[in-house]
Parts: structure tokens; sequence; C-alpha cells
């Protein structure tokens, strides 16, 4: 069902457009609310020029958002203004390229939404991707319907739904080729893995997703018992660290990851770098111990007297 709770009137939308039945479905779903919400609708394809035919994917999103009278604007990855690091996943890499475009749109138009089309397929497809590359229970929880500017109203479509309606309707859509290959992991999942679940039990895919709520259920109990005890564990942004080990592993992690988060963005959270932290602050006292541990270029924690805190040292 498509959450029109996502939506406000008069809001400005930056709709990502790939010319795939999904965001061709996204896109109607809206352009039906247009008038009621009095809404501003951008639709916005990339042309990421992976295949030599891509421009008749612009083509097709151009001339369908003629047919609606919706604002359309395409770009080229290769006049985006940044450029990103390819670390062998195709996938990722054009997600990134996607966001960034999505997100200058944004900015130009001050647009308050950007709506993506993933939908309840894709949050299975992004459990088991998650479950397989490694996680944590915040990460296995899935795609989340609103997220900061990124809203998704299709999460509780299924891609049936979705195929249903634009067949009723006699609504065209491309088909991407690179659906079918193995290249991307997701389509490795589609077409091998998720067959396999369907084929032992019929009702894998309701099963999974109430799993996945209930994680989601556990993960917000978890955060604001993280709060609560980080709440209780600082002074002035300087940590206690006779509180701190008094605590067990699990909830030092979330303590160390929030902590990090709320002095900067550029850390990355993976497991070995907090548990270098927590070795550093709980090693015994001993005045040939060092009391500081660089946290990248710029940043830098001190531990003194039982107290640890982190500076920004340019």
């Amino acid at each position: 069902m498509f959450n029109k709770e996502l939506i406000q009137k008069n809001n400005t939308i930056i709709v990502g457009l790939s010319g795939g039945p999904d965001s061709v479905y996204l896109l109607h779903q809206l352009h039906i609310i247009k008038d009621e919400y009095n809404l501003t609708l951008i639709a916005a394809h990339l042309d990421h020029e992976w295949r030599k035919d891509s421009d008749k994917d612009v083509l097709f999103c151009k001339q369908l958002c003629e047919k609606l009278d919706i604002i359309f604007v395409h770009g080229k990855a290769s006049r985006l203004e940044q450029s990103f690091k390819y670390n062998g996943s195709k996938e990722e890499l054009g997600r990134n390229l996607r966001r960034h475009f999505f997100e200058s749109l944004r900015n130009e138009y001050k647009a308050d939404y950007i709506a993506l089309a993933h939908h309840e397929d894709d949050q299975l497809e992004t459990f088991f991707i998650r479950l397989i590359r490694g996680t944590t229970i915040s990460g296995i929880i899935g795609i989340k319907e609103k997220d900061d500017l990124y809203i998704r109203p299709l999460l509780n479509c299924s891609k049936k739904e979705i195929l249903d309606f634009l067949k009723t309707n006699s609504i065209q859509f491309l088909t991407d080729p690179t659906n079918e290959s193995d290249e991307f992991l997701r389509n490795k999942i589609r077409n091998k893995l998720v067959p396999v679940f369907a084929d032992c039990d019929e009702r894998y895919k309701k099963n999974t997703l109430r799993f996945m709520a209930q994680l989601a259920e556990t993960e917000q109990y978890l955060q604001e018992h993280t709060e609560h005890s980080f709440k209780t564990l600082f002074e002035d942004k300087t940590l206690n660290i006779l509180l701190f080990q008094k605590l067990s592993l699990f909830i030092q992690k979330r303590i160390v990851s929030l902590w990090l988060c709320n002095e900067a963005s550029e850390f990355q959270l993976t497991e070995t770098f907090i548990n270098e932290i927590i070795r550093f602050l709980l090693y015994p006292h001993n005045p040939t111990h060092k009391k500081t541990h660089q946290l990248g270029n710029q940043w830098v924690m001190y531990k003194h007297c039982n107290k640890a805190l982190i500076k920004n040292v340019p």
C-alpha cells in the first residue's frame, strides 16, 4: 500500500526515476495525489552510462514526465562534480552516484524530500544482503520508510501489487537487462535464494517481515537504554570510565558508537575500531601507559584519572 502519511501538503519532492516498474509506479502514485496535496514533483534520472543504449532510458523518462506534466531533470555520471571510489561493488557505486545527484537537486530546488521506490521485496532482499555481508541489529532491521530527507512510500507494497497496477492501467515501463545479471549480489538473492525459500515455505515472506519488525522493536528498546546509560556516564562530554567498565561489553560497544557519532560523522564504526577504543579505555592505570589514542587524522582520545574525552586536533 502506498503510504501517503509520509507526505505533507505543499511539499516539493525529488522523485528518483529510473524508468523501471517500481519508480514508474511511484511517480504515478505521487501524480495521483499531486493536486490534492499541491505537490511540486521533480523527476530525477541519472544516466550511469554503463550501457551503450542508456540514452533510450533518458528519452523514455522524459516522455513519461511530459505526459504527466512533471518537471524532468537528468544527469550523466561522468559529469558529476564529485568522483567516487570503486570498491568492487558496482551496486554501491551506483547508489552513491544517485544519492549525490539527488541531493544536489534537492539543494537546488530546496525540496522537502527525496522519494525512492524501494518496496517490500527490496526490504527482504536487503535483509539477506546485510545478513550475508555482516551487520548489526540496527543494520539488519532493513530500509527505513523515512530516513532524514529520504522517504520510501512503497515499503509496504509488494512487487506483484506494483506490476498488477501497471498492467491494469496499461502503463509502460522499462526492463533493465542487468536485473538478470548475477554480477550484482541483489540479483543473485532475488533469482536464486528467494525462490528456494519460497519453495521451502510459502509463508517465508510474511514471517521474515514479521521477524524484521520484531528486530526493529528490539533495536528501539536498546537505543533508548543506550541513550539513558549515555547520560549517566558523561558530564561535559567527558566519560566516567569507572562507571563505563561496569557495563556489559554489548552496551559498551553501543555507548562508544553513540559517543563517536555525537562527536563527528567521519568515523568508520567498524567492530575492530570500536573494540580498539574499548581496550584503550579499560586498560589498567599505569604511569608508563600512554594516555592518548589517535582516532583518524584530526581526532584524539585523552584519558586521565578515570576520565576520557575526545578532541579535534587539526
